[in-house]
């Protein structure tokens, strides 16, 4: 019979294939376009706050440079007489205005400056027509302003209209500052100082910035006060109309922040509106944008994002054809095999085992597929495992799940025990091998483990890492949890120390657990053996500890550094003495070594504050330095792993304070020996040098800096002062004019008798022989 080929499972998996791409495509094109277009919009926007708000800066730099002009006329000696003057006089006239047209033509942005004097009633202006009564004065809207009792607001801009004086048909758009000091009793002012300034500066600087920033053809700025006034002129809307009315000012009129951005319907068109508010006179900049120069950007990145998901969606049905056709091959080639099978009853044997073949290569896949999951579940529970006895916030709930699902009931009847087995001199370990190594290492160790003691017990072995391979081991017999069931384990234990010497050069030591009945104790059985591998700090590197290796050696009363002890430690390390330090070390720790691993760890401690105290006080007292981390030492005592490697760090410490003191005491002794030799060398012509003079002057005790001495020079200070003088009169014989007498003055020597005597009995002459024999010797010339 000739199984079907179902080629209808290919095609079903394109179609899952393509569907799920074609979803995928379809939900990030649409997230794309989105995220796109508000970004866009959010960019726009911040783009346009950013031109709007350097207008506003560009206009408050404006304003100040108007009031600064204004003040600099205002406060100009010249204008307050123009101001108040009751005569006129054109000699003073003159000149002022020659100056005030000379401002404004350093100021492009000036339009004019206008001079008031109420008593005259008279303007004085720049340019055409510069002194003229207010009923002649060319702009009468600034006779208007100066007798409006509600715009008398000084040094503040005011919008309006002014005339040309060339041109008085033609209006001027301008900006008008003014500023006055009294007040007339009638209601207008004594005298005033006018500055108008161009509103088309300001439109210059708006077009600036709109260009710099990009703006849209078709986008408008526009300036507004806050009754709804245009402040600059445009080319849709006549400067200073009525804008109150318009939604879009009441929406920014409602916004208590100032700034923002709305979308609203301005003359036909949908528009973006994006507002900035000044703080200097609360102008409100706005711009108004037509939302079709805006979708114009839009639109091209939807295009954009359209396109790449189209060639997305044509790639990707292509690649799931091909994977389709990849994943169908082996079900293809299955499915023939089997139907070879079913048909080769009535062929030749041959078309059988070939047949047979294919359906071999297909169960060794299987196998092998099978062999993985299977080293899968091992690894899954070996870390189910170590999540048991580690995790101590693992409920009992999950604990029985985690039991039965890797075949550990925890009703099971059986004695259970936990292994530690933990690398010494981890430090090096670490050093010497990468983690890659050291992997390999422990997954050796693991199945050593569960190949010796899984001949006696069902075996679990758990990678802990750092802290090291726990072993569990379940035996099915009824639970004995006496101390004899021990000494099996502890020999296997041996066994795995020596193949760990042997085969992968590692010391460890081996910490077993009491013995427990449920495996639901197996997280106590792990501290405990957690708690036991402390003790390697006393039982040392390649030990097995257990319970029963604790009874009746380890006191757990407390236990302290005497004072006596602590006084001779400080003593012996103040004076330098480093075996004397470690003999009261040796002394206390071997007292110590047989009481909890708490007292001992509290009590080294406690040795490192005293060693880091005294340290500290020689420190104070001379310039000696130790440069003991107190931190870093606390760390390295804690993870020493045996009291030989603390007692290591003692000793090189002490050894470091012995040698460090004994250096400190020779220079002493060099600095007093050479202050000596100096003294006897600058004071021996005088005859009352002595040692009682030296020693004062030194100001330490004779019988010290005579000892020092006589064991520095191997001689005693006598004598060195003796050998010097003998030296020096050699020296003096040379010249065959001095006589004795005056030499030994010279040299200091006071018994002249006593010194002949000496002088013969160390240079085995006297001193006219020795003088002869220098006067005869041949340096002097005297025999060839």
């Amino acid at each position: 019979m000739r199984l079907p080929v179902h080629r209808s499972l290919f095609m079903r998996m394109v179609l899952y294939f393509v569907m799920i791409i074609s979803l995928m495509t379809i939900v990030l094109s649409y997230g794309l376009y989105e995220t796109f277009s508000k970004s866009t919009l959010d960019n726009l926007n911040n783009a346009y706050q950013r031109n709007l708000a350097q207008v506003s800066f560009s206009s408050r730099y404006m304003n100040e440079s108007a009031q600064n002009l204004l003040w600099s006329v205002f406060s100009n000696p010249g204008t307050t007489v123009l101001m108040y003057q009751d005569t006129h006089n054109m000699n003073e006239v003159v000149p002022e205005v020659r100056k005030l047209n000379d401002l404004v033509e350093t100021y492009p942005f000036v339009q004019s400056i206008y001079i008031y004097n109420q008593k005259l009633d008279r303007f004085i202006a720049t340019g055409a027509g510069a002194v003229s009564s207010s009923a002649q004065f060319y702009d009468q809207g600034a006779v208007s302003l100066l007798s409006d009792k509600e715009r008398l607001r000084p040094s503040e801009p005011i919008a309006r209209l002014s005339t040309s004086p060339l041109h008085p048909e033609e209006a001027l758009n301008v900006y008008t500052y003014m500023l006055y000091e009294l007040q007339h009793e009638n209601g207008g002012v004594s005298g005033a100082v006018l500055v108008n300034i161009k509103a088309e500066y300001l439109q210059n600087l708006i077009q600036s910035s709109s260009e710099l920033s990009g703006a849209a053809e078709d986008s408008q700025t526009l300036v507004l006060s806050q009754q709804g006034q245009l402040m600059n002129p445009s080319a849709r809307r006549p400067f200073l109309s009525d804008l109150s009315a318009m939604p879009f000012f009441r929406s920014m009129k409602d916004n208590s922040t100032g700034t923002g951005w709305l979308e609203t319907e301005i003359d036909g068109k949908q528009s973006l509106v994006t507002y900035v508010t000044s703080d200097n006179f609360n102008w409100i900049f706005v711009q108004i944008t037509p939302y079709a120069a805006i979708l114009a950007k839009v639109h091209h990145v939807r295009s954009v994002t359209i396109l790449i998901s189209l060639l997305i969606l044509a790639f990707s049905s292509i690649a799931a054809i091909l994977l389709s056709r990849r994943l169908y091959r082996p079900i293809g080639q299955l499915v023939t095999s089997a139907q070879r099978v079913s048909e080769a009853g009535g062929n030749p044997q041959a078309d059988k085992d070939h047949a047979l073949a294919d359906l071999h290569i297909v169960q060794d896949a299987l196998t092998r597929a099978y062999i993985s999951n299977q080293g899968y579940r091992q690894d899954e529970k070996r870390m189910m495992l170590k999540r048991l006895i580690t995790d101590d916030a693992i409920s009992e709930e999950m604990a029985h799940s985690i039991l039965e699902k890797h075949r550990l009931s925890a009703d099971d009847q059986g004695a259970y025990w936990l292994l530690l087995v933990r690398v010494d001199h981890y430090a090096e370990f670490q050093a010497n091998f990468s983690e890659k190594d050291r992997h390999l290492l422990g997954y050796g160790i693991v199945n050593a483990s569960e190949e010796l003691f899984g001949a006696s017990h069902i075996t679990h072995s758990i990678d802990l890492g750092e802290d090291g391979i726990a072993v569990t081991l379940c035996s099915q017999e009824a639970p004995d949890c006496s101390r004899e069931e021990e000494a099996p384990l502890v020999s296997i234990a041996r066994e795995l120390q020596n193949w760990c010497r042997q085969s992968l050069r590692l010391s460890v030591t081996v910490c077993i657990s009491s013995c427990y009945t449920s495996p639901l104790q197996l997280r106590q059985a792990y501290l405990e053996a957690k708690l036991l591998s402390n003790y390697r700090l006393v039982y040392g590197h390649g030990s097995i500890i257990h319970p029963g290796s604790l009874d009746d050696r380890l006191k757990g009363n407390d236990c302290r550094l005497s004072l006596r002890e602590e006084q001779e430690l400080r003593e012996a390390l103040i004076d330098g003495k480093n075996q004397e330090a470690m003999v009261i070390y040796d002394t206390f720790m071997a007292g110590l070594a047989l009481h909890t691993h708490e007292v001992i760890i509290s009590n080294v401690l406690y040795l490192t504050y005293v060693v880091h105290n005294t340290f500290f006080v020689m420190e104070q007292n001379s310039l000696d330095q130790y440069h003991l981390d107190l931190s870093k030492w606390v760390r390295q005592v804690l993870q020493a792993e045996t009291l030989t490697q603390i007692r290591g760090m003692f000793e090189q410490m002490f050894l470091f304070s012995s040698e460090t003191v004994r250096s400190r005491k020779l220079n002493r002794s060099s600095v007093v020996l050479e202050s000596i030799v100096a003294l006897i060398e600058a004071k021996y012509p005088d005859m009352n040098l002595s040692l009682d003079y030296i020693a004062d002057e030194i100001g330490m005790s004779k019988d010290h800096i005579s000892k020092m001495f006589r064991r520095t020079y191997n001689k005693t200070i006598s004598e060195y002062l003796l050998d010097l003088r003998i030296s020096k009169v050699i020296e003096l014989m040379e010249n065959p004019e001095l006589e004795f007498s005056e030499i030994l003055e010279r040299v200091g020597v006071e018994n002249k008798k006593y010194f002949y005597s000496l002088f013969k009995k160390k240079m085995g002459a006297s001193l006219r022989d020795y003088r002869l024999k220098q006067l005869t010797s041949p340096k002097n010339g005297n025999s060839s």
